[in-house]
């Protein structure tokens, strides 16, 4: 696996080499790719000592390939702040419904059914047993790799550059991407591919779509996205 890595690595790294003796401007592919996936990084693990900030965004999914046709057109809003808060708020079948975690503390609430619950540590787990706690705690949200290894992941794909989109009033770079061969072969891998519209002015994602190549496909488009101070609690 560590020659696997190395190897792609060097793959990687080799493209970049003459753009930079030729100073040129213009981002390749994998540059984009990478500049999206770090900013992403950043979002969900923020380096220490930076000051904290959520992101925001509405989502709508545009498409839904071998999923229920309901699917089309579902709206959500999403709210996130490292390292362990998260909002969620959504309609299903024409009723409002949320759920969201505040540090340790988990809620769900559908108005429409009268219905909340909300889940913290330290409680009864039964009420015949008072005395039995739940003594679980939540882990903050964390990437599935280390930051260094997103790097790889450009390596891992052909990526393609397509003309560029105004997406929400925001010029995008699109790109689009597919494990080659060998990197199936190599990391037993499913085929896949994906396509992302990337925000010039963050490195943040406006759509993003995700085929399997097996029928099942994806499509999600991002609009209101920011990026901004701290939320209060209370919010």
């Amino acid at each position: 696996m560590k020659i696997h890595l190395a190897f792609l690595l060097l793959v990687w790294l080799a493209p970049l080499l003459p753009a930079r003796a030729e100073e040129t401007n213009a981002p390749t592919p994998r540059e984009i790719f990478s500049a999206a996936l770090l900013r992403i990084a950043e979002v969900i693990e923020p380096t220490p000592g930076t000051a904290p900030q959520t992101f925001s965004a509405s989502v709508i999914i545009t498409e839904a390939g071998g999923l229920p046709k309901n699917l089309v057109g579902q709206k959500a809003r999403l709210a996130f702040q490292a390292p362990d808060r998260l909002l969620l708020s959504t309609t299903i079948e024409e009723k409002p419904f949320a759920l969201g975690r505040d540090g340790q503390e988990l809620w769900v609430h559908t108005p429409a059914k009268k219905f909340g619950v909300v889940g913290t540590p330290g409680r009864p787990l039964f009420f015949t047993a008072p005395e039995k706690k739940d003594l679980s705690e939540l882990p903050p949200f964390k990437l599935p790799i280390l930051k260094e290894q997103l790097l790889l992941v450009p390596v891992l794909a052909k990526i393609k550059l397509h003309p560029p989109e105004t997406i929400d009033g925001v010029r995008c770079q699109v790109i689009s991407g597919a494990p080659p061969p060998e990197a199936v072969k190599a990391f037993r891998l499913l085929p896949f591919s994906i396509g992302v519209a990337i925000r010039e002015t963050d490195h943040l994602p406006a759509r993003i779509k995700f085929n399997s190549g097996r029928g099942l496909s994806l499509r999600v488009q991002l609009s209101d996205v920011k990026l901004t101070e701290a939320w209060p609690a209370a919010r």
